[in-house]
């Protein structure tokens, strides 16, 4: 628009990241004629739905001494998309005496627009569609807030208010390879009355600051179906927040607090498949073949497991999840984001459930493509939950000997969570009920990372998550170990195996993750579809068990400067001890501001001079960590806890080394 030569608020990342969809998916709209003579917001952008869509009232720049002023007189702008409708309004669903059904305006491409001066946040609408099979009326699907009395069968959207002080708090996220990841189910993590909410949340926040961690994953809060308890992958309305954790509001409090003290946050977000109850179902009337809509697939692609699947080949809907990812980038200050079940979006249609089909979904790929080349041009982190090995994930996009066939480029996503390891490590080796079956050959090459493994060097790895915690897989490692105890009163190798795995995760190379509660030596199985409440008792039973999690946070972050060869990627083999008694592996992780030793023992044998060869460097290394200190726990034998450093010569040095533990040392 001519406008636009005086107006350059629009990022250049997000003009590139549109570009890019464009040339992949194609379809551009052209400018509403309209939009000659109405300058609000919703008529600066040429592509499909303007710049920032979900800004419904943005207002105008204007200028006053010079410096630029924003003013509101512009009322608030309605846009949706809706191509097999004839005729559409939108109502006012409560009565505010201000404004009434207004006509939209259709602009010749699918999508209706008109602006309701007297319109203001806080008011309810809906809107109207004259359909060749009826009237129909739906809901908003870019609304960043929603009707409030139901936790289903929702009746209308809300107008959100775009003001929100962020006081300034100028948060930096960390760069990837210092990132401790806490993952955490809102709705259990601090309950007060019935369901956790942001707020109540909040307060636990120093908690988590004192733990040590910089980055909160949020499991889904976007509004879904079912309990507002439950674990929220029955996506409804994929821009609003859901009213009962606290809304968009809430939200962007929560942000605000954890940037505060430190932490940035991260989303996840569900893309590959949509509820059966969603807003978007035959949303202008369309029924197709599959009885889903415009926003769906209508061919052999039309389902996954769960609920229908997104038409990525549709430029508006591909343009609607990238639009949801710029909006919690740059309105909610989110940080990261998680891809759950990215293999659904890249995969279907041959009649198999998507891990098993051969068949590759092009438009899904570049659509993953287009949004982490905007996720990345805002510096922020991302995550693919895939679970098939699939390394083209986390190649860039101009890597085009990565992709598939009919997408070239690398997906460009940070990382992918692990599930080579969890199963390789946390399964088959940490869990084994006799130590002396432990393989530190095949521990060592998981640890760092060797090909035989095949697993993704950009790896989230974890020892929990919600899935592998939960009662549809293994629980919880305590549990695991000592089933039937109590958290309580967890016994000698409950606390053991849980730490060790713990340690692992934070000592070996790229991005460590922690389950909520893990810290804490919960019991609780994450049961499906509703997990119980945490029980914030146990950060005072266990308390050792919190301050040993903090220490090796501690550590991984570098906090006391002695220790940053934790937070690099490189990483080497010093030892291995295969015996069937001896079960040791010493691994060095380098940096250039100074090395870290780790020494894991993975068996009941305690050594007084145990022997490490082969370290690079000779001179006095001090001991950080002792995994068997009775800090942590009385049941701990405290071996070895006298021993403050060693004297390393012609690369050689006796240790020191408890049972079933790891050692930590640095220069």
């Amino acid at each position: 628009p001519t406008h636009c030569q005086h107006d350059t608020r629009e990022s250049g990342d997000r003009v590139m990241a549109l570009l890019i969809l464009v040339l992949l998916i194609g379809s551009v709209a052209t400018t509403p004629t309209h939009c000659q003579h109405d300058k609000t917001e919703a008529c600066r952008n040429p592509l499909l739905l303007g710049p920032q869509p979900w800004r419904q009232r943005e207002g105008l720049i204007s200028m006053s001494n010079g410096a630029p002023v924003r003013t509101y007189d512009s009322g608030v702008s309605f846009r949706v998309w809706a191509p097999h409708a004839t005729a559409a309004s939108v109502v006012p669903y409560l009565s505010n005496g201000r404004w009434s059904q207004t006509l939209m305006q259709s602009e010749n491409n699918g999508t209706f627009y008109v602006n309701v001066g007297n319109a203001q946040p806080g008011d309810s609408y809906i809107f109207k569609f004259l359909t060749p099979s009826g009237t129909v009326v739906r809901l908003d699907p870019r609304a960043q807030d929603i009707d409030p009395s139901v936790t289903t069968d929702w009746k209308y959207s809300v107008i959100h208010d775009p003001d929100f002080d962020w006081e300034d708090t100028k948060f930096v996220a960390p760069p990837p390879n210092e990132l401790v990841i806490y993952e955490l189910h809102l709705p259990s993590f601090n309950v007060q009355e019935d369901v956790g909410t942001f707020d109540t949340a909040i307060q636990k926040l120093p908690f988590l600051q004192k733990l040590g961690v910089n980055a909160i994953e949020l499991m889904p809060v976007a509004t879904y179906s079912g309990s507002a308890s439950g674990w929220g992958y029955s996506p409804c309305a994929p821009y609003a927040i859901l009213p009962k954790l606290g809304g968009y509001k809430g939200l962007k409090r929560f942000v605000r607090t954890a940037n505060k003290l430190g932490m940035g946050v991260f989303l996840d977000v569900v893309w590959n498949h949509a509820s059966d109850d969603n807003i978007l179902k035959l949303y202008d009337g369309f029924q197709g073949n599959t009885g889903n809509g415009i926003y769906f697939y209508d061919d052999s692609r039309a389902n996954t497991p769960w609920g229908p699947r997104f038409n990525f080949d549709s430029a508006p809907v591909s343009q609607y999840i990238l639009d949801s990812i710029d909006m919690w980038l740059k309105d909610y200050h989110i940080t990261g984001f998680r891809w759950d079940s990215t293999i659904c979006i890249r995969k279907g249609g041959d009649g198999k459930v998507c891990w098993q089909s051969n068949e590759n979904i092009d438009a899904g790929w570049k659509t993953m493509q287009a949004a982490n080349l905007l996720t990345k041009a805002s510096g922020a982190f991302t995550s693919a939950e895939d679970s098939q090995g699939f390394n083209d994930l986390t190649k860039p996009s101009s890597d085009k000997n990565a992709g598939i066939p009919g997408a070239s480029g690398g997906a460009g996503f940070t990382s992918q969570w692990s599930y080579t390891f969890y199963y390789l490590f946390t399964i088959d080796q940490l869990l084994l009920s006799d130590n002396s079956q432990a393989d530190m050959n095949k521990i060592a090459d998981i640890v760092i990372n060797k090909k035989n493994v095949g697993d993704d060097p950009h790896r989230v790895m974890f020892t929990e998550n919600h899935d592998m915690s939960s009662n549809q897989n293994h629980g919880r490692i305590p549990a695991i170990v000592n089933p039937g105890g109590s958290p309580y009163t967890p016994n000698y190798w409950a606390q053991k195996k849980a730490m060790l795995g713990v340690g692992i995760i934070l000592t070996a190379p790229v991005f460590p993750m922690l389950f909520y509660g893990q810290e804490m030596l919960s019991y609780a199985t994450f049961d499906f579809p509703v997990p119980p409440n945490i029980d914030w008792n146990l950060t005072l039973a266990n308390s050792g068990i919190v301050q040993e999690v903090t220490d090796l946070i501690s550590l991984r972050l570098n906090k006391n400067g002695n220790s940053a060869g934790l937070s690099s990627n490189t990483t080497s083999l010093i030892q291995i001890v295969n015996d069937d008694n001896d079960k040791i592996v010493v691994f060095l992780r380098s940096h250039k501001s100074g090395n870290v030793l780790v020494v894991v023992n993975m068996y009941e044998t305690a050594y007084s001079n145990y022997v490490v060869q082969n370290i690079p460097r000779d001179g006095v290394w001090h001991v950080r960590f002792n995994g068997d200190s009775k800090n942590y726990s009385s049941l701990f034998d405290n071996f070895g806890s006298d021993q403050t450093e060693v004297q390393v010569s012609g690369g050689s040095c006796s240790l020191k080394l408890p049972k079933y533990s790891i050692l930590i040392l640095s220069q």
